[in-house]
């Protein structure tokens, strides 16, 4: 499983009430331990500016997303939250962020 779609669920859980620090102690049974510092920075920076991101993303949507569809939104935030943070190359954010999106099917 990718390190953002661990990332989105973190972020998912954390949005339907979970305490980030039991989110991501989670983070053994999926993860493997060189992904983690990842996963925690991708979690950690979407929520820390989540209103912000959330905002940036309904600018460029044209219709909102269903609910069902929140891991592929929190996939979204990820990739909005890297592009912005400017450690990667922006080909490299989107093509990583589709691959996890496959993953959900």
């Amino acid at each position: 499983m990718s390190d953002r779609l661990v990332a989105a669920r973190v972020i998912h859980q954390v949005l339907s009430g979970v305490s980030l620090d039991a989110a991501l102690a989670r983070l053994d049974e999926v993860a493997e331990a060189s992904s983690r510092p990842t996963i925690r920075a991708l979690s950690y920076g979407v929520l820390r500016h989540f209103e912000r991101l959330q905002a940036l993303l309904d600018q460029l949507l044209e219709r909102p997303l269903r609910n069902r569809d929140s891991q592929v939104k929190y996939l979204i935030l990820c990739g909005l939250f890297e592009l912005e943070d400017g450690k990667k190359p922006p080909h490299a954010i989107v093509s990583e962020s589709v691959k996890a999106a496959r993953q959900l099917r």
